[in-house]
């Protein structure tokens, strides 16, 4: 059952990914997220954080498929936005 929703966006350029998760209402649980940067580093570089404050996260590349463990997981809640910059 869904728990919650809002928008994600992303961005890339020149190797570089930013992606955005803004909810809006309800919560999320996440303890993985798979984003798709072509070009990317073997170990990519990651930098995530919740609102203002970073958030632990690992990042393993499998073909271009960026996948980021935030180990035992996150949850946001209705106005927390999850920025995450991969390079």
């Amino acid at each position: 059952a869904a728990e919650g929703w809002g928008t994600y966006a992303q961005t890339s350029a020149n190797h570089q990914l930013q992606a955005t998760v803004d909810l809006k209402y309800g919560q999320l649980k996440l303890k993985t997220l798979a984003l798709m940067l072509d070009g990317a580093p073997a170990t990519p570089r990651v930098q995530a954080k919740l609102g203002a404050n970073a958030v632990a996260a690992t990042a393993t590349n499998i073909d271009g498929k960026i996948t980021l463990d935030f180990g035992a997981g996150i949850t946001l809640k209705a106005g927390d936005k999850l920025t995450v910059s991969l390079g």
